[in-house]
């Protein structure tokens, strides 16, 4: 056991102990029994999954058949041969990724040449295909339209129902054949919080009350200004309270990791409350594969009080235990919600810290991991209740932040779409993302236009009986959802409004998130800020309005120069496209030493636009170290320019203590640029090292790296002017001192079961302290809650008895 001394945030000491890779000691009574315990545990686990498969579920299966049966069936009864087009286009894209599914899509060594996604390239040309079976069929052209997008949607829920509703029974019954967690990984459970003195009592104590032998929770209260940060005080003596001034959701999460020990990190929002079990659970998730970086949590809305409360409670079930379930079985869940999700700590720090540029850092990290060639899976068993919104304008206010942060990511991560080795996130997940989001709500206004112009036309059966369809459809597949997830059935009364009403409501928000994004307005990434600001919407849209016009008309007049947009395309000498993550531009208009723009990547290549009739010098930097330069001439007709910059380097840190044979073990390594912003952060192995970073190359003499090593809280050192060369690798040792005396009080648990300590009843237990050598050092008898207790101890090796 190699004791070192470590001060918590608030100034308190902390209790710890690490005894070989484990940061907690357990010491078992009777450890002669383990192989029998194990036997007995297996056992139990395959009298368990035999009694699962004997349960049968005959209404999930009977729901099951009937969606698929009234859909085919309705289809060629109802509405005719020609709508079996729509079917049939339907299944050849369910076909696809049947087949698809045969290969581990996860593998992050998957290459193949660019190009869109055939799913997404498939559906985008459906209407194109469509429009020319009804052109043949002899339909006029005034009609066409009304039966190609109702044809259109038709293939996007014919192919949807056929995929997600048989994948979603096939996902419950996995889940419960499931097998019981046969190790507990320690856990760090994290809640930001700012100005939640309302709930926050409550989602401390739910935490607390959890069963999980091994886990710590961290409160990061982010500068609140009521009383959060008092009532999270009276709960010091359990969990971990740490405070910071205010820096939005993703400054808190990022300052939670630094402190937390455990493997697997839990994030939970202020407002949720977990369910007893639920973290047991989601540690199940990271049985099934190694590759598994997230588990997403079941979120359920804990005020049904009213339709809208109801109807978001509905969407939950149905998104969750539908579409997830599905996205489950393939090992791409999109997003894990910041409500309630775990991740495996090792990948969540290798894909970078959370981004404080983006309004849902959830989905933004998710999609991060799933790039990275990793897997994410849910938990339905593992319950979280959160407060929906229970006014439509509380509602609105929520959608309109939470639509406007998707839109960023899609844009953010564009590359998805044309990249094979992402895998099912390439062929799947991704494409599905830009439909839900981009393509539907724009259908659904359509098509709500084509179905009024149908009417007007004498088309009116024909749109009732598309109509009646879907609603069907939607019923049933609620329906399944409910009894799944085993909810209130009563919600299904509110089913019709999920298509007529509500679905409108948030179409629109969507469409009106694309809009703002396509017209760059910046997005209010302020939480707390934003109900403040809808109150005024009205009266301030009025007075932007009349100022951009008083603006922009006399500007004009005056002035109109001509713009040109440009491609900036970078690329690593070797010809390879470089990501784009950390990279900036910064331009300079004709000989000018001042910056005309300075731009944060968000693609590669990237849109530029200039005003003609100049030359431009573009800088490009990536994780703040100069690449390289382009020149530029807008006056000629160049549009696009390619810029080279010199491969990553790659550095591995070698940590040890003075005597330069010692590692430390379970430090924390802190890669920054030289203006301090962070890259990297991971831990050390046993023998003292990270893993290798790949990080830009250093090409300037000013340009350099920092890295700053911390054991728990306290910084031990911090090296600078680190320096990386193209294409090549380094291993780069760090001595620190070791402290002489730890005058920490160290704290050691005895257990006689995987999750309870002995008692005074159980007998009188000691605990003996000894060298290298055997000799005792020092000696402490347990208390009744099983603990012993050192503290002012010279550094060294012990070991325990």
């Amino acid at each position: 056991m190699i004791i070192q001394k470590r001060t918590s945030h608030q100034g308190d000491t902390t209790h710890e102990t690490i005894l070989k890779n484990s940061e907690t000691t357990n010491i078992k009574n009777n450890p002669g029994n383990d192989n029998k315990d194990q036997k007995n545990k297996k056992e139990k686990a395959i009298e368990h999954k035999k009694e699962i498969q004997k349960k049968f579920d005959s209404i999930q299966i009977l729901l099951v058949v009937t969606i698929l049966v009234f859909l085919v069936v309705s289809t060629y009864l109802i509405l005719g041969p020609l709508s079996m087009i729509a079917m049939g286009m339907g299944g050849i894209l369910l076909i696809y990724h049947l087949i698809s599914a045969q290969s581990k899509a996860y593998s992050k060594n998957k290459t193949g040449n660019r190009g869109p996604s055939v799913f997404l390239l498939f559906l985008l040309t459906s209407p194109f295909i469509i429009g020319a079976i009804i052109a043949y069929e002899g339909y006029s052209l005034l009609e066409s339209p009304v039966r190609i997008i109702l044809l259109w949607a038709m293939t996007i829920t014919f192919w949807s129902t056929m995929l997600f509703v048989p994948m979603a029974v096939f996902s419950k019954h996995r889940e419960e054949i499931q097998p019981e967690l046969q190790f507990y990984p320690t856990v760090s459970v994290i809640i930001p919080a700012y100005n939640e003195e309302k709930v926050i009592a409550h989602t401390i104590e739910a935490l607390i009350e959890t069963k999980y032998p091994k886990k710590e929770i961290i409160f990061v209260d982010d500068g609140s200004t009521d009383k959060t940060l008092d009532i999270a005080m009276q709960y010091k003596d359990k969990i971990k309270v740490l405070h910071k001034e205010n820096g939005g959701k993703a400054s808190a999460l990022n300052y939670g990791l630094v402190y937390s020990k455990g493997e697997i990190i839990v994030i939970v929002d202020a407002d949720t409350i977990i369910g007893r079990n639920s973290l047991k659970e989601m540690m199940k998730g990271f049985q099934i594969n190694e590759h598994v970086a997230a588990v997403a949590g079941n979120i359920k809305v804990r005020n049904r009080v009213n339709a809208i409360t109801k109807c978001q409670a509905l969407e939950y079930i149905t998104g969750i235990q539908i579409v997830r379930r599905a996205f489950d079985i393939f090992g791409s869940i999109t997003i894990v919600p910041g409500a309630l999700g775990a991740f495996r700590k090792s990948f969540l720090t290798e894909a970078g810290a959370y981004g404080k540029d983006t309004i849902v850092e959830d989905f933004d990290q998710t999609i991060k991991l799933l790039k990275a060639g990793l897997i994410t899976q849910g938990s339905t068993k593992a319950t979280a209740y959160t407060e929906a919104p229970n006014t439509l304008h509380d509602f609105i206010s929520q959608r309109k932040r939470w639509y406007r942060g998707n839109i960023q990511v899609l844009k953010r991560h564009g590359d998805a779409l044309t990249n094979p080795r992402y895998g099912y996130l390439q062929r799947l997940s991704f494409p599905y993302l830009v439909l839900g989001m981009l393509v539907t709500p724009i259908i659904g206004f359509v098509a709500t236009f084509n179905a009024i112009l149908g009417v007007i036309q004498g088309d009116g059966l024909y749109v009732l009986q598309v109509m009646t369809i879907f609603t069907i459809v939607h019923y049933l597949m609620s329906a399944l959802a409910i009894r799944i997830d085993n909810e209130d059935p009563k919600l299904l009364w509110y089913a019709g409004l999920l298509v007529f009403g509500f679905k409108q409501i948030v179409d629109f928000l969507l469409l009106k998130a694309i809009i703002e994004q396509i017209s760059n307005k910046k997005a209010n990434l302020d939480k707390c800020k934003e109900d403040r600001s809808l109150k005024n919407f009205n009266i301030l849209k009025i007075a932007i309005i009349v100022l951009v016009l008083s603006l922009v008309i006399p500007i004009n007049l005056v002035y109109s120069q001509e713009s040109k947009t440009i491609q900036v395309e970078v690329k690593y000498t070797n010809g390879d496209r470089a990501d784009f993550y950390g990279m900036s531009l910064v331009i300079y208009q004709d000989n000018n030493n001042t910056p005309f723009l300075k731009k944060e990547m968000e693609g590669n290549p990237d849109s530029v636009t200039l005003p003609k009739d100049h030359t431009y010098k573009i800088e490009v930097y990536a994780n703040g170290m100069y690449g390289d330069v382009g020149y530029l001439n807008l006056k000629t007709e160049q549009e696009k320019i390619n810029i080279s910059i010199p491969l990553s380097g790659g550095i591995q840190f070698n940590v040890f203590y003075n005597d330069g044979k010692t590692p430390v073990k379970n430090a924390l390594v802190a890669i920054k640029s030289y203006d301090g912003t962070q890259l990297r952060i991971g831990k050390t192995n046993d023998q003292g090292d990270t893993m290798r970073y790949w990080i830009q190359s250093t090409t300037k003499n000013s340009d350099y790296y920092v890295a700053d090593v911390y054991l728990g809280e306290i910084q031990l050192t911090s090296l600078k002017q680190i320096k990386l060369l193209p294409g090549l690798t380094k291993d780069q040792k760090i001595i620190v001192p070791i402290p002489a005396t730890v005058q920490d009080l160290i704290t050691v648990s005895l257990y006689k079961t995987e999750s309870e300590k002995i008692t005074k009843n159980d007998g009188e237990f000691s605990i003996l302290l000894k060298d290298s050598l055997g000799n005792i050092i020092k000696k402490s008898q347990t208390n009744n809650r099983g603990e012993a207790y050192f503290s002012n101890l010279p550094s060294n090796e012990y070991f325990l008895s």
